[in-house]
């Protein structure tokens, strides 16, 4: 028999109301105190390197990270936990209102029954060194006593619930037909990912996410109104662009894509932090710098549309409504098409010349709301200020 510790400031022990010899012990560990190398000797679907690069894995560990949510600390709620089979759990010991629990099982043939990619995205993001929030938490079901002849048909049970992604049964209606038109013959258009079973790096909903902050038909340059909801709220996006495609044949968005190309490419540039690409940290002073709200990973991030990598990028909270900001860039023509109202290279000249403004103004802001993502991210007052310094610039300079 082997045996690992779980710490958790929760224990909840209940038996069960069918089987009696069953006992459910529940466990909400922090994510940081996950121990290594637990087996996965009961789970009848294994997480492997491929399965782990889905969009779903994916995705799971922006919330680890705290990357994409609309509030932070999410991962407990968005996540149904890691179930295992033990032979025996036993308290240890209680410090500062923690519980240590000794959990005893057989490697070969218990340990982790469902959850084991969820397992395995926690393990690779500890293991990369990559920071997880002391208040992301997971739930550990740990099952004693379950008959050798019930494993395999609860393992199956629990493995066969998968919730379909928003954007497959978008993708069935073919929404997104005219960006993949558009960008198939770009050198990253295998890394766009249409559904979620899709292995690319780069996400749809990310992309319609972009469109949505440049979209000045629902929010004009020369109104009050702000794409606050293209940080806070993807399922607000995907409604906006769904609901254009159903009911407006998809006008709305299909303006942007003569614009499309370059818009990704200011994206990628504004987050890079990779020296000379023209990005963040090619702007800033190395004071600013140090303040500024930068991911890190031992892994480089792709950035797909300017051809670099890198370990660092800034974070969408500050990259978002920055980018929203070039909106003042873009005008409807004659024939209601989306174009910029300068060449490109000029806006990327806009971009450098601002870049330590218009990341100074936003750290100031991130600094009145306690340095706290969610509320900076949703704070209208922030994407105002950046949208009027971007104006205000494109007045002096006469474009």
């Amino acid at each position: 028999m082997d045996t690992f510790n779980l710490t958790s400031k929760i224990h909840r022990k209940f038996p069960d109301p069918i089987d009696d010899s069953i006992e459910h012990h529940i466990f909400i560990v922090r994510c940081i105190d996950l121990p290594n190398g637990i087996s996965s000797g009961a789970n009848v679907r294994h997480a492997s390197s491929k399965t782990l690069n889905k969009k779903v894995s994916k995705k799971m560990k922006s919330t680890l990270l705290n990357h994409d949510e609309e509030y932070e600390n999410m991962f407990l709620h968005k996540n149904s936990g890691i179930t295992l089979l033990a032979d025996r759990v036993t308290k240890k010991s209680e410090k500062n209102n923690m519980e240590t629990w000794s959990v005893q099982y057989d490697k070969a043939e218990e340990g982790i029954l469902n959850g084991g990619h969820t397992y395995k995205v926690i393990q690779g993001v500890i293991a990369d060194g990559e920071l997880i929030s002391d208040e992301q938490y997971v739930k550990i079901e740990v099952l004693t006593g379950v008959p050798q002849d019930r494993i395999v048909e609860i393992a199956e049970g629990l493995n066969t619930a998968l919730k379909v992604a928003d954007k497959d049964f978008e993708n069935a209606r073919e929404h997104y037909s005219d960006i993949q038109n558009l960008l198939k013959d770009e050198k990253y258009a295998n890394q766009i990912a249409y559904e979620s079973t899709d292995e690319g790096d780069i996400d749809i909903e990310f992309i319609v996410q972009l469109m949505f902050m440049m979209n000045i038909d629902d929010y004009p340059n020369l109104e009050e109104r702000h794409p606050v909801q293209g940080y806070s709220s993807k399922a607000s996006v995907n409604r906006s662009f769904n609901e254009d495609q159903s009911k407006n044949n998809g006008r709305k968005y299909k303006k942007q894509l003569g614009i499309l190309k370059d818009m990704l490419v200011l994206y990628n540039i504004i987050e890079c932090g990779a020296p000379t690409s023209g990005g963040y940290i090619d702007h800033v002073s190395k004071q600013l710098e140090n303040t500024l709200p930068v991911v890190s990973s031992r892994k480089p991030k792709k950035f797909h549309f300017i051809d670099y990598e890198h370990t660092n990028h800034l974070h969408k909270a500050f990259a978002y409504p920055i980018f929203a900001s070039f909106r003042r860039f873009i005008r409807e023509n004659d024939q209601g098409i989306y174009e910029w109202i300068c060449d490109f290279d000029d806006i990327q000249t806009a971009w450098a010349k601002n870049a330590q403004k218009l990341l100074k103004l936003s750290a100031v802001v991130l600094s009145e709301h306690g340095g706290k993502f969610s509320p900076f991210g949703k704070a209208t007052s922030n994407w105002r200020t950046l949208h009027v310094e971007m104006g205000s610039y494109i007045n002096k300079a006469k474009l």
